[in-house]
């Protein structure tokens, strides 16, 4: 992860607060994607009209204090996700990145909790940041749907919001989520189309649920399988899900238990 230094945190906040480079000095890594995944948490308000169109809005002028509380309520940390919004918008390698193309899907009786952004960063290539898992019931059943289940509501969304942001960016794409955004951004990779498939430089899955064996096997999922980069803390759970997995390395986190899901560990 980041250098360390004497009393430097070992999380997403001490990387944010000491590391100054812009991207074009040094390309994204798997930092910056879970620092960009954890953005598409965020239940942006309508106020926020910007966000919602191709140009998009800086993500300095999310940093708002009546806006806050709305963008985190219901959701796991939301201190956490406050201080993260904070540290972004202060970061000199973070604050020049517009979100954009924000949509959000929550359809109880289809079991789908589905929401996504597209992160611009300055020079043209752009991060798609799929939500995880929410505090729903309906969130956490979809999860456990893909433990039997291929192409369930939030797949199939997926995999269509690439396609249509896809042509909006001029650069180079990375796609990736926490959690089950980690499941739809390696899904929505693995089955966009060849055009939008060749654009992809990493797909990222940050202790994301797995794949049904028939899945890995197909020859899609081995033609993007080179792309993905899937990290999972020490005693993962949420991210085995699925005994057959992606390839994938190991982080310390400084949590226990069911606990080191959470990013900001």
């Amino acid at each position: 992860m980041a250098r360390e230094t004497d009393g430097r945190e070992k999380n997403v906040f001490g990387y944010l607060t000491h590391e100054f480079e812009t991207f074009d000095q040094r390309p994204l890594g798997d930092v910056d994607s879970l620092i960009l995944a954890c953005l598409s948490y965020f239940q942006l308000p309508a106020e926020a009209e910007a966000a919602r169109t191709e140009e998009g809005m800086d993500l300095r002028d999310l940093f708002r204090a009546e806006w806050l509380e709305g963008m985190t309520g219901g959701l796991w940390g939301p201190a956490g996700l406050s201080r993260l919004l904070a540290c972004v918008a202060a970061s000199p390698r973070m604050r020049g990145i517009r979100l954009s193309c924000y949509v959000e899907d929550l359809d109880a009786a289809r079991e789908k909790q589905f929401s996504a952004c597209t992160l611009r960063l300055p020079g043209g290539d752009a991060y798609v940041s799929f939500r995880g898992t929410d505090n729903t019931l309906v969130g956490w059943k979809e999860d456990f749907n893909m433990a039997f289940e291929r192409d369930v509501p939030s797949q199939v969304s997926a995999r269509a919001y690439l396609e249509r942001v896809a042509p909006t960016i001029s650069g180079r794409i990375y796609v990736g989520g926490h959690s089950k955004g980690g499941n739809l951004a390696v899904y929505a990779a693995t089955n966009a189309s060849p055009a939008v498939q060749e654009r992809i430089l990493h797909a990222y899955s940050h202790d994301g649920p797995g794949f049904l064996d028939t899945v890995l096997q197909s020859e899609p999922f081995v033609a993007i399988r080179d792309k993905i980069d899937k990290t999972l803390p020490q005693s993962s759970l949420v991210g085995m899900l699925l005994e057959q997995q992606e390839n994938y390395q190991i982080v310390e986190s400084n949590r226990f238990s069911f606990w080191q899901h959470d990013p900001f560990s």
